[in-house]
């Protein structure tokens, strides 16, 4: 219920604002990733609460976390409604960025 794990940000974090200053992503694609990063963020945070409650031995919040935290990562990874799940669709911008020509910003 608390993994040692976190999911990485630090790409997102250094290469997103220049591919926004460099026009590289159009506005859905950049609240499509804002929405994946931001659950991402979330999902972090609450393996650290998690992570406190199981060294509080606090089994009682480290269930509450347990499952919220099951809530993100679902958000992460199934699709809602009509549109795909939040990691497919960062995936498939990234994918398309990457099969872009580098000199085309």
């Amino acid at each position: 219920m608390s993994p040692l794990y976190r999911l990485p940000v630090f790409a997102f974090e250094r290469a997103f604002p220049i591919l926004i200053a460099e026009g590289a992503v159009e506005e859905e694609e950049l609240m499509n990733l804002s929405r994946f990063v931001s659950v991402v963020q979330e999902l972090n945070r609450g393996l650290d609460d998690a992570s406190g409650f199981m060294k509080a031995n606090d089994d009682e919040h480290l269930r509450k976390s347990h499952g919220r935290n099951i809530l993100k990562a679902e958000a992460l990874l199934k699709p809602m409604n009509t549109e795909p799940a939040l990691a497919l669709e960062a995936l498939r911008i990234i994918d398309k960025k990457l099969a872009e020509p580098r000199w085309k910003y």
